[in-house]
């Protein structure tokens, strides 16, 4: 990877973690406030209405962002068509299935708060929708400061009416809509930041339609199963176990959520560059697919070493003291989240490729397994068993991955760093032991330890560091 494009996807990437570091503050907060107004019960059945309706939204989304930022970068001329048809596409795909979930929901042996609720969230996911295909310019163009702007401008505004309807005591519904609240004020900023680079305007060329959708479709499928596989966990926790028990896994899922942001930011900033690079041969680009395995495993393993450590702590300032039960299953979902790193490689690299295919395959291997695995374990191990049985799922998707990319394609990832990853995490985890209790010093001296291993394991070398030296 040349010196450069390194820069700009180290830059693209911080600023974005930078961005994402307040918002995962906010996001915190947030939930520390929820928790604490709702309790176990109206916790789970908030959960429960917006993690239903991401089902949907995956739906929706078939696949789009990524392909239009695929197309994008492979004819940037045609930046305007591409934005402006992508913007009405989504917004017709939302209207017809949230109209579609909002109706299921009601079919659904549900409280009657949860259906009301799903109602009221289909808006946020509405807004949420017709911004990706927005920030699909900014991904393109890695220029996802902008993204991250209007993210923040959104989560602030969401959080301001979190703390009022509180203040108010107004109830659940109304804390509902604080989501959809903050996902239309997100939708509104980025509108005004990208008209720099294009005039949003009704575009409806069918015929650029169908070839995106063409694409989307089997990539689409995809993130639909596995976005079922990474969350149906919660569905049949819903139907098994009591929704005070969905509610402490809700707290877990935010974590996770929270922390997969920071491999999705490291791909924004990789994807239109891969793509690039591919076009001029796959040789151009393995070494810059290397770089970028070895760095989102280092970040999982850091993660998940010392959140295994933490994770009592982690569960009672993020929910409370009714929370804190979660500690163990979010310890086994830390392990997931390290493998979910480093699998990110692997369906960015399909993708920019072409084989959305077998990216579906791979998820649905997981799905299914992931389902077996949940209905086997739920009854009689809880939130615990649901997350062994993502563990187990990831382990297989990560394997398949593996193998298939091996077999079928001419870029190469090597394993050869992990070793020392894992051993550097290991005593950084050691490291911080001591002071557990301590959260807030236990971080920074854990972070400040781990990246001098890396320096000093040779996972993060000379070259990498004189190539993201600022140029004078």
């Amino acid at each position: 990877m040349a010196a450069s494009a390194t820069k700009k996807i180290a830059y693209n990437t911080a600023v974005q973690a930078a961005g994402k570091l307040v918002v995962m503050f906010i996001g915190l907060v947030s939930v520390a406030i929820l928790t604490r107004y709702l309790g176990a019960d109206g916790y789970g059945k908030f959960t429960l209405a917006l993690v239903y309706l991401s089902f949907f939204g995956i739906a929706a989304d078939m696949g789009l962002f990524t392909i239009a930022v695929r197309e994008m970068s492979r004819n940037p001329r045609r930046m305007q068509e591409i934005v402006s048809n992508t913007l009405v596409l989504r917004a017709l795909l939302a209207t017809v299935v949230f109209s579609l979930a909002v109706g299921i929901g009601w079919l659904l042996p549900y409280e009657p708060d949860v259906k009301v609720a799903i109602g009221i969230a289909a808006g946020a996911q509405f807004f949420g929708l017709l911004n990706s295909a927005l920030i699909s310019l900014f991904q393109t163009k890695l220029i996802m400061g902008r993204s991250v702007i209007a993210d923040l401008v959104g989560r602030v505004v969401a959080l301001g009416a979190v703390i009022g309807v509180i203040a108010l005591d107004w109830g659940f519904y109304a804390v509902v809509a604080t989501a959809a609240l903050g996902s239309f004020v997100t939708f509104l900023v980025s509108t005004l930041l990208v008209r720099e680079f294009v005039s949003l305007r009704l575009a409806t060329d069918t015929t650029l339609w169908k070839k995106l959708l063409k694409e989307s479709v089997p990539y689409g499928a995809a993130l639909v199963i596995l976005h079922l596989y990474l969350r149906v966990d919660i569905f049949l926790l819903s139907l098994m176990r009591s929704t005070a028990e969905v509610g402490v896994y809700g707290v877990i899922f935010k974590v996770y959520e929270l922390v997969m942001a920071l491999p999705g930011f490291f791909n924004n900033s990789v994807f239109p560059v891969l793509v690039r690079r591919l076009k001029s041969g796959t040789a151009n680009a393995e070494a810059m697919v290397q770089k970028v395995f070895d760095a989102l495993v280092a970040g999982g393993a850091g993660v998940a070493a010392g959140g295994i450590v933490l994770a009592p702590q982690i569960m009672q300032v993020i929910g409370g003291s009714e929370f804190v039960s979660g500690a163990d299953a979010l310890q086994i979902i830390l392990v997931a989240i390290l493998l979910s790193f480093a699998i990110f490689t692997f369906s960015t690299l399909f993708v920019a490729m072409g084989h959305q295919s077998m990216v579906l395959r791979v998820a649905g291997v997981g799905l299914v397994l992931n389902v077996i695995l949940n209905l086997l374990l739920i009854p009689k191990y809880g939130i615990n068993g649901s997350a062994v049985a993502t563990v187990a799922s990831e382990v297989v998707v990560f394997t398949a991955y593996y193998v298939l990319a091996r077999r079928s394609l001419s870029v190469r990832v090597s394993l050869r760093t992990v070793p020392r990853i894992f051993l550097a995490a290991a005593i950084m985890a050691g490291a911080i032991w001591p002071f557990h209790d301590t959260i807030w010093l236990a971080v920074p001296v854990g972070a400040a330890i781990y990246g001098l291993l890396l320096v000093a394991f040779r996972v993060v070398t000379k070259d990498i560091l004189r190539e993201l030296k600022p140029s004078r």
